[in-house]
């Protein structure tokens, strides 16, 4: 399955992104996933208390992968972004709110259904954006120890599968470093 996403495959979640761009939280919880990696369960419950706005992460007491304690999950630009947005409900400490204003939604799955047939994304399920995360990570260049720390994984086994994905740009550093060199070399350098 890792093998299906790539650089088309993260088109389609940049063009679902696009079509999630209103202020509902059900679509903010989506764009939550995209932008952080987190899973389904962590954006659902997660908490205004649960966010550091000062040092840009959230502090997730309560994840998969709890045993070590609590997860910290940085937050970029674009995520700082919609959680700044979202109203907070006097009374409801979740960020995503249930339809009725009380405790957190419990399901995304018809909003994400409606934002798949928007964006013509077939076969995509709500998890997929989390790979999708790892990947582009890995893509990039992040060293699968960060991104295994990202992600909470408590295996670097896990997060090895992305490995693959992490090769291209470290071979694009190759070719770029010894292209200086033999550039320095024949005196074009200078």
């Amino acid at each position: 399955m890792v093998a299906e996403f790539t650089k088309a495959y993260q088109e389609e979640v940049n063009r679902l992104v696009q079509e999630a761009g209103g202020q509902q939280a059900e679509i903010e919880g989506i764009r939550l996933l995209c932008l952080t990696g987190c899973r389904l369960n962590e954006i659902l419950c997660l908490e205004w208390r649960a966010i550091d706005f000062l040092n840009r992460r959230l502090m997730l007491d309560q994840h998969k992968t709890d045993k070590k304690g609590t997860k910290a999950v940085p937050l970029n630009t674009d995520a700082l972004e919609v959680l700044t947005k979202l109203p907070r409900i006097d009374g409801n400490p979740f960020v995503i709110p249930g339809r009725d204003g009380i405790g957190h939604l419990i399901n995304l799955q018809k909003p994400w259904k409606r934002l798949c047939k928007a964006a013509e994304l077939e076969n995509m399920r709500i998890h997929d954006l989390r790979h999708s995360f790892a990947s582009t990570a890995a893509s990039a260049g992040v060293p699968l120890q960060v991104l295994g720390g990202i992600l909470g994984h408590s295996s670097p086994q896990t997060t090895a599968r992305y490995a693959h994905l992490w090769q291209d740009p470290v071979r694009h550093a190759a070719e770029l470093v010894g292209s200086k060199i033999s550039e320095a070399r024949n005196g074009g350098g200078k």
